[in-house]
């Protein structure tokens, strides 16, 4: 992926922070905010990771996602801080076609990257962006791919120096091709086939110690 230029980040900085401030506090955000209460996302998970609402778009080119989840993807430079490289935006209503839309031109990168960088010994990947929250709002370590077609050649090289590496697969034939694509490009994998669905149904039907415990024992 291109990095995206100066201005194109500033752009993406402030669209996030008016979306985010939107989810909380606009009347027009509720559907998303029990949308959020649905899946099982707490308020504080939602704001760490800079969730928002698209209800007043802050550029014109955000004007076909009104009414979708705002989700930016945050990466941390130790010299340049905190920075959004891009937004995907999520349709609320399940029949909404297509389920993600990004902006004109971009190219998704690894969701939540800045968990390669902690100081721990195993890290999860899981198949969305929600899914990847779900986790780390269960305490575990993870990055979410954008979709099941998208580990790249390159990939496997992030994942260097784990001593485990948990690939928590969604349940079905998608997932099961995606944990085994990793499973041949990186040698220290374990997959966890989440048998209730995928990782943010397992949050919402068996919570977060028992999510945890997957991983963890």
């Amino acid at each position: 992926m291109r990095p995206p230029s100066d201005d194109l980040k500033k752009l993406l900085m402030e669209s996030a922070l008016s979306y985010r401030e939107q989810l909380k506090s606009l009347p027009e955000a509720q559907a998303a905010r029990d949308y959020l209460e649905r899946r099982g996302i707490s308020e504080e998970t939602a704001q760490a990771f800079g969730l928002g609402f698209v209800s007043e778009p802050h550029s014109a080119e955000d004007l076909p996602m009104r009414g979708r989840l705002s989700i930016p993807y945050k990466v941390h430079s130790y010299v340049h801080g905190w920075s959004i490289v891009t937004i995907r935006y999520r349709a609320l209503d399940p029949e909404q076609e297509p389920k993600y839309r990004s902006r004109k031109g971009d190219s998704t990168c690894l969701f939540n990257s800045a968990a390669l960088n902690r100081h721990t010994d195993y890290i999860c990947i899981t198949e969305g962006e929600l899914d990847c929250i779900s986790a780390e709002q269960a305490g575990l370590p993870a990055v979410g791919l954008a979709g099941a077609d998208r580990w790249e050649d390159w990939t496997p090289r992030l994942f260097r120096g784990f001593r485990s590496v948990y690939v928590l697969q969604d349940n079905d034939k998608a997932g099961e091709k995606l944990a085994s694509r990793i499973a041949k490009s990186i040698a220290n994998v374990k997959v966890i086939v989440m048998e209730d669905g995928d990782v943010n149904d397992t949050l919402v039907n068996r919570g977060e110690d028992f999510l945890r415990g997957l991983v963890n024992g």
